[in-house]
């Protein structure tokens, strides 16, 4: 089923909904989702947050190459 389509047939069962309690519950439900955008940082495991964690702190340091040095020093000759 297209996104589409299940926006059409959302908004067509809430236009049968005549309970206000019922719509402002769905109300309530729908605007708790859309406020709290996931964040990819949600889904990482902790090992990767750590690493992540201290690959920032080491380009704090001055630890860090860049782009161009990484791929000249790896290109086949």
């Amino acid at each position: 089923m297209t996104t589409v389509k299940l926006k059409s047939d959302l908004f067509r069962f809430i236009e049968e909904i005549n309970d206000k309690n019922v719509l402002s519950a769905l109300r309530k439900f729908l605007s708790s989702k859309r406020k709290r955008k996931k964040d990819f940082w949600d889904d990482l495991s902790e090992e990767e947050c750590n690493e992540i964690l201290k690959a920032m702190r080491d380009l704090d340091k001055g630890y860090a190459h860049s782009f161009e040095g990484v791929i000249s020093r790896h290109k086949k000759k």
